[in-house]
């Protein structure tokens, strides 16, 4: 490979998408598309700009998915998870099974009728547990305040 002059700031946008891709899934694109295994030893600026559009194609997917999981719900979308052995999104093994899941997701909500899209039960806590849980306004309103079902949870 050639080497020549790299860009810091496309290193620094590579690195990151580490914390949205996950470990295996930026390994990944970096072995695949730079054969290495950090950003910072990408031999030059164009190969710098390739892997970062191969990044940021697969941070849309992951994005299409979080999106998706949003739609069928928690319960449909652990479902899923589990049915396809994958632990959460940054534990997704490779861009092969990121591609899976999103089909999943989609095909599970396209089998769905239109008044179960987008549904999401909550649990409902009751006793003391009640009196903790129920006070934010996320529990109050039914709304979950981030993209994430984990953002719903008590802090």
């Amino acid at each position: 490979m050639q080497r020549g002059p790299i860009d810091q700031r496309i290193t620094g946008k590579i690195e990151g998408f580490w914390r949205i891709l996950g470990d295996p899934i930026y390994g990944e694109i970096l072995r695949r598309v730079a054969r290495t295994q950090k950003a910072n030893a990408i031999p030059n600026a164009q190969l710098q700009a390739t892997v970062a559009e191969a990044m940021e194609r697969a941070s849309r997917g992951i994005r299409k998915a979080q999106s998706l999981a949003e739609s069928i719900g928690d319960t449909q979308f652990v479902s899923v998870l589990d049915r396809l052995h994958v632990g959460t999104m940054t534990t997704i093994s490779n861009l092969e099974a990121l591609k899976h899941l999103c089909r999943n997701l989609k095909d599970w909500l396209a089998n769905q009728p239109p008044e179960h899209r987008g549904v999401v039960q909550w649990l409902r806590p009751f006793g003391a547990e009640a009196h903790t849980l129920g006070t934010d306004d996320a529990s109050r309103s039914g709304t979950c305040p981030g993209p994430f079902p984990a953002d719903c949870l008590p802090r």
